[in-house]
């Protein structure tokens, strides 16, 4: 057995010193030789045979072993036309952030893209800057354990490999890191309003069917562009429906309901709705709940609905709480058709106050 274990090491540092990886059906062959090899050494009687074709087995499994797990993580990398193309992207903050003159870095896993024809690698690097040429962009509060949605420029893991010096690449693979993002804000555009709305819906749908949450959605502008940061958007959205969502973890005597609507307010308005049946917000905390730290939660921060106000008024509009009849809260987003701002100075958000 020694000797086989000792062959199973040298196939593994073989495959390390090697430039190549073998193909899928070369390791399939050298797995499959092993397994032939290691069956007749259980054959042979001579002590001196039976060592070197143990060895033998053992070279021949440690080099497709390794070979195996190479191609397994090598082939979650960024695929080449994609990179360079920018992607949304829903995950979760898997480091303590980075913070830099210039913006945060942070590693981010990524749990699903909203753009699916883009193959994103799980874990990548993240950099969020904050803004190019004279236009200052504020990066969000991430914090270890938070759920994104951000839209981010992707590219392959490059780095200084001098001799005697750091390799970044290869301290990147070590780490699981297949693919390096960046993030610089994003400019405002036309787009369809209740398309967005519904992206969102169907993406908080199976956490709401998991916590026993019925969602209605009422969307009444299937024709209406908008002019705005659509992840932005988007993310107010988010933040408001997980809101809502938690509101309703302590429901017991009723169903647990959320309705979710797009209506008119105006020829050039549009007002988006976010109803719960849970317990509601006291007066006195639906004059607060929008400051930045104040939270109406025992482990609550007090960032989301803050960020989320920002957003909002940065682009023209404006967002409220009033009690919902019978039970719940209502938040009602009233925004222009057309922002007031080219680029949106808050960035996405995370997703709960």
């Amino acid at each position: 057995m020694r000797s086989f274990i000792l062959g199973f090491v040298a196939g593994v540092t073989y495959l390390q010193t090697s430039a190549t990886l073998p193909t899928s059906g070369r390791m399939a062959i050298g797995a499959a030789t092993a397994l032939f090899v290691l069956a007749c050494a259980a054959m042979i009687r001579s002590p001196p045979a039976r060592i070197i074709a143990l060895a033998a087995a053992g070279l021949l499994s440690g080099y497709a072993w390794a070979a195996f797990l190479a191609q397994a993580t090598l082939s979650a990398e960024l695929a080449r036309r994609d990179e360079g193309r920018d992607v949304r992207v829903v995950g979760i903050v898997e480091t303590l952030p980075y913070r830099f003159d210039q913006g945060v870095r942070f590693d981010f896993r990524v749990e699903r893209t909203i753009d699916d024809q883009v193959r994103v690698p799980s874990h990548i690097a993240l950099s969020w800057y904050q803004g190019r040429y004279g236009i200052r962009q504020a990066v969000g509060d991430v914090q270890p354990g938070q759920r994104w949605q951000l839209t981010v420029r992707l590219q392959h893991p490059h780095g200084n490999a001098n001799p005697g010096g750091f390799d970044y690449e290869a301290w990147l693979l070590e780490q699981g890191v297949r693919g390096l993002a960046r993030r610089e804000g994003e400019a405002a555009s036309m787009f369809a309003l209740d398309t967005a709305v519904g992206e969102v819906a169907q993406l908080l749908r199976a956490l709401m069917v998991r916590q026993n949450v019925q969602l209605e959605t009422r969307l009444l502008l299937p024709e209406r562009q908008i002019h705005a940061s659509r992840a932005q958007i988007q993310q107010v959205l988010i933040n408001l429906l997980l809101n809502a969502i938690e509101a309703l973890a302590g429901v017991s005597d009723r169903p647990r309901r959320i309705v979710l609507e797009s209506v008119p307010a105006g020829p050039a308005l549009v007002e988006l709705r976010v109803r719960d049946n849970g317990p509601g917000i006291a007066p006195a905390d639906r004059e607060r709940i929008f400051d930045a730290l104040y939270s109406t939660k025992a482990h609550g921060t007090g960032v989301g609905l803050s960020i989320s106000r920002a957003i909002v008024e940065a682009h023209g509009g404006r967002i409220e709480c009033t009690a919902a009849e019978p039970h719940g809260a209502l938040f009602r987003v009233v925004l222009p058709v057309r922002s007031i701002a080219s680029v949106v100075p808050p960035s996405e958000s995370r997703d709960h106050a």
